[in-house]
């Protein structure tokens, strides 16, 4: 069984396949129309909060694949395209696109969520997020906001706080392989492609999943994906910048996860998060890179799913001591250890018309 799990989530094409049945629905927010995805096939079985899943540079709704579906089997799963990319509108001045800006687009998704009926007739009050690379940007932006109140538990995937403290921990050439992307040949945008994946996770490991490489930059090429959209979004993370004193007031549960040898934000990243953010806790993947979804998808998902669900977890195989870094009074964790994270007091707020 987690063999053909595992399958199925590496293979995450199949999961795209599915994912293009779901219809997008739109929500505007600043004059832009901004696609958003519910996967709610499975909600007869529902017994979870939502979870609002925020995909990374370049990244699109249906990137997630198998991820989603594996999330679906016990909660609604909202996926969405950020500005720039997918079925969202691509503005041409990247001074459209900033991570504030891009947060507030997720606010104007939740907000639909939230007054849903799907949402209002579980009698759900606050919806979990999951923020992958720029996606994690976007969402320490949101947990920084009034939009907090609307949101219970938060993880931070291979994410960084940015500003000065992140010097020379992040990896420059990276940002810049797909800058003449859908600005060249077809034959060239999937070298671009291959170059984007290939510089985010660990050469063994590139070395041995030669056609799951090849499915992924597939995918990425056959999606819409243009030229000014990919560098509005790098102009948006490559200036973002969130002060200590804001991530010190995070009092959401928080997860972060990393890998251990991601060439495009150093780990160091992640210890930075846990030193300011009062209420979270760390798991590191042990030889695993930036896209360590891709990597080790059942472990990153059982991690997340652990989080979500529970109190005091197990992330399967055998407990380990982990070890305490950073001032936040969080957890420093490695694969396959025991995960503490730190729950709030719930906070009543059923209203659907709050602005934020």
């Amino acid at each position: 069984e987690r063999d053909r799990l595992r399958r199925v989530v590496r293979g995450y094409v199949i999961g795209r396949e599915r994912f293009n049945e779901i219809d997008p629905k739109y929500v505007m927010n600043d004059g832009i129309r901004l696609a958003y995805y519910v996967e709610d096939v499975l909600k007869k079985e529902i017994t979870r909060p939502p979870v609002l899943l925020l995909n990374g540079w370049a990244g699109i709704a249906s990137d997630w694949g198998g991820l989603r579906r594996l999330l679906a089997r016990k909660r609604c799963v909202i996926t969405m395209d950020n500005r720039g990319v997918g079925c969202s509108d691509a503005p041409e001045d990247v001074e459209n696109y900033s991570i504030n800006k891009m947060a507030q687009d997720a606010t104007a998704v939740l907000r639909e969520i939230r007054c849903s009926e799907l949402f209002q007739s579980n009698g759900y009050e606050k919806i979990d997020v999951v923020g992958f690379s720029m996606g994690g940007l976007i969402a320490q932006s949101l947990a920084i906001s009034e939009t907090q109140k609307y949101i219970r538990k938060l993880a931070l995937a291979s994410t960084t706080p940015g500003g000065p403290e992140t010097t020379g921990l992040f990896s420059e050439d990276f940002f810049h392989l797909l800058d003449d992307y859908n600005n060249d040949s077809p034959a060239n945008n999937r070298r671009h492609a291959a170059a984007f994946f290939v510089h985010g996770l660990p050469h063994f490991w590139v070395t041995n999943n030669v056609k799951q490489l090849q499915r992924a930059v597939n995918t990425f090429i056959s999606a819409k994906r243009p030229h000014h959209g990919i560098l509005g979004q790098k102009h948006a993370l490559t200036h973002f910048n969130i002060s200590k004193k804001k991530l010190t007031q995070i009092q959401l549960p928080t997860l972060i996860l990393h890998g251990d040898s991601d060439p495009v934000l150093h780990p160091q990243c992640a210890s930075l998060l846990l030193h300011h953010i009062p209420t979270a806790s760390i798991l590191l993947f042990a030889g695993t890179g930036h896209h360590a979804y891709i990597q080790e998808p059942l472990e990153w998902i059982n991690a997340i799913t652990s989080f979500l669900d529970n109190d005091v977890n197990d992330v399967n195989d055998e407990e380990g001591d982990g070890v305490a870094v950073g001032g936040g009074g969080g957890k420093f964790l490695r694969r396959h250890r025991s995960l503490l994270h730190f729950d709030q007091p719930p906070r009543e707020d059923n209203s659907c018309t709050d602005e934020t």
